[in-house]
């Protein structure tokens, strides 16, 4: 054991130069009386002047000792690399999980806040769970995984899925043997792909037809074993938006277009020019009005400006300029068919188009394979593109940002005959998401986030975000009101903690407002591969090696009660006087 003091660093030297005088003026009184025992005296006198430091400076001792190190087994440790580290390290101390299989001589850990206090140097198994591995920052240790265990061991789902819009779930499965992995909806298979034994990576197509919550499954069948994993969906309904078409003059893309938006309960406007000052109009979903000149007021009111190259060349300076800001204050507008070759339109976009040597492109949309003319130019990559349909270096569609709103793009010309041969799900693909991701943001007086990984546990900890755009939030989880903290920094960022109690829907939602978030809870036996795999890369964030091991050393400054000096000081001056009694 090391020792040491630790003194009150303002008053150290003072309080030392007024003792010591203190002391050489009391010891010079002693010496100057000329009374017996002076020896005696002067050393309960240099007691005294301790004692009197003591409480001056009040000091502390700082004790270093070897801290007991623990090696701590989670499930699926394998018990020959237990005692191996335990040959080379008896020290160690063992503790296992209540769900680690039984080893000599451990000590059975019942709550993980139990570690919190704990010197853990080796984590074998299946590792700590990341909720837990929050409780310890400082805490490093040389971790031992288990075997890599069988089925999903990555997954990532679309962010939302809404409906009649293609979504993605892609992943990776690991096995000993060829697997074929199906994605089972409420309708029957949505897709499937085999896979050879090993780790190999999936990618399913979803395309849902109604929106609400749903239950699927991933199901993986091999010669060894068949695998069910429940994967709920949370469908949202697709955004009502309002659409203006500008055209000079009337095209069967157009109208297929018009038509398609209008079945889905968007509303639409449809201006065609038949002269320089006549219009004709056409209204779904909408109340009719008179549309003859743009402005800003006008195209407020709309989420999204459709209309091509031709037109938007034939507008004045004032009605391009007019649109210019209109975008730039949040509107989406989309050219369609269009080459990018009129000066207006490359102003428009501020830039040159590539010039390609075919006009035509091979897609495959809705499991049918088209050849669509698309002219000979397409746009440059650039930062602020995003592509929505893309053939190597050619870019079919796709948007750019501009100041707040969007500007997109369609090359395909003649996509309504998708239409014609009943493949609205390929036309779906080809509009669908182009209109909605340029088209005018929706904006919301809140957001939820919920910061964790798919998939969520019961009894297991969820941290839920709001932004929120001045107003006070209130959040409730099903029915209970959830505590939430502003943000020490940033205003308007609120957080709080839940924690779930059962399996299954469960729905968060905003008493100050609509909105609201679905969410699934999982029993704690599901999705075990995902949550191993997981569970294994971050306690490798935690990891070091085992080589770099030692012993650690634990210090603390711990105070002399002041009720000792208190004691000495009165205990010297009391002898002191006994002694001039004595002399006496």
């Amino acid at each position: 054991m090391i020792s040491r003091f630790l003194f009150n660093p303002i008053l150290q030297y003072p309080a030392i130069g007024f003792v010591l005088l203190l002391f050489l003026w009391f010891a010079y009184l002693e010496i100057k009386r000329k009374q017996k025992y002076l020896t005696l005296r002067i050393v309960v006198l240099a007691f005294a002047m301790i004692s009197v430091l003591g409480i001056l400076l009040r000091p502390s001792h700082k004790s270093v000792k070897n801290i007991s190190e623990i090696i701590l087994l989670t499930r699926g440790y394998d018990s020959k690399k237990v005692d191996s580290l335990l040959s080379r390290h008896p020290q160690l101390q063992v503790l296992r999980t209540t769900s680690a299989a039984d080893f000599q001589k451990s000590e059975l850990l019942k709550n993980w806040n139990d570690l919190i206090d704990k010197n853990i140097s080796f984590v074998v198994g299946e590792g700590i769970p990341p909720f837990v591995l929050d409780l310890l920052p400082g805490n490093h240790f040389a971790f031992i995984p288990c075997t890599a265990p069988v089925g999903i061991t990555e997954l990532v789902i679309s962010k939302e899925v809404i409906v009649h819009r293609k979504s993605s779930i892609r992943g990776a499965f690991n096995s000993s043997a060829a697997t074929v992995l199906k994605l089972i909806g409420p309708g029957g298979v949505e897709d499937s792909v085999r896979l050879k034994n090993g780790h190999h990576e999936f990618n399913f197509s979803l395309n849902p037809k109604t929106e609400g919550q749903f239950v699927y499954s991933i199901v993986a069948q091999s010669q060894n074993d068949t695998i069910v994993e429940k994967l709920p969906v949370d469908i949202l309904p697709e955004r009502k938006l309002r659409v203006l078409f500008l055209f000079n003059s009337p095209t069967a893309e157009i109208r297929f277009l018009k038509n398609y938006l209008s079945a889905k309960n968007h509303s639409v406007a449809v201006r065609f020019q038949t002269s320089k000052n006549n219009f004709t109009y056409e209204f779904a979903n909408l109340i009719p009005a008179e549309i003859r000149n743009l402005s800003s007021t006008l195209l407020n009111t709309f989420d999204l400006v459709v209309t091509d190259e031709k037109t938007f060349s034939s507008f004045n300076s004032a009605e391009q300029s007019i649109l210019k800001n209109a975008v730039r204050d949040g509107l989406g507008i989309l050219l369609a068919a269009s080459d990018f070759n009129q000066p207006a339109v490359k102003r428009f976009f501020f830039t040159d188009p590539i010039h390609l040597k075919t006009d035509t492109v091979h897609l495959e949309l809705g499991k049918k394979k088209y050849v669509f003319n698309v002219g000979f130019s397409s746009m440059a990559d650039r930062p602020n593109l995003e592509s929505i349909i893309r053939i190597k270096n050619r870019i079919v569609s796709g948007y750019v940002f501009s100041g707040s709103g969007k500007i997109g793009f369609q090359q395909l010309r003649e996509s309504y005959r998708m239409l014609l041969e009943d493949n609205e799900e390929g036309y779906g693909l080809a509009w669908t998401d182009l209109i909605e991701r340029t088209a005018r943001k929706k904006t919301v007086p809140f957001k939820i986030e919920i910061k964790a990984q798919f998939p969520f546990y019961e009894d297991e900890p969820l941290t839920v975000d709001i932004i929120s755009s001045g107003l006070q939030p209130a959040l409730m989880v099903d029915s209970y009101t959830v505590p939430l903290t502003e943000h020490v920094w940033v205003d308007d960022f609120y957080s709080g903690k839940i924690w779930n109690g059962k399996t299954g829907w469960h729905k968060l939602k905003l008493t100050t407002d609509s909105l609201q978030k679905n969410y699934f809870v999982f029993k704690e036996s599901e999705w075990h591969a995902l949550r191993v795999s997981r569970q294994i890369i971050e306690n490798q964030r935690m990891q070091k090696t085992e080589d770099t091991y030692t012993s650690l050393l634990e210090s603390s400054w711990r105070p002399i009660p002041q009720i000792i000096f208190y004691i000495v000081f009165l205990l010297a001056f009391g002898c002191l006087w006994l002694l001039s009694k004595i002399n006496g």
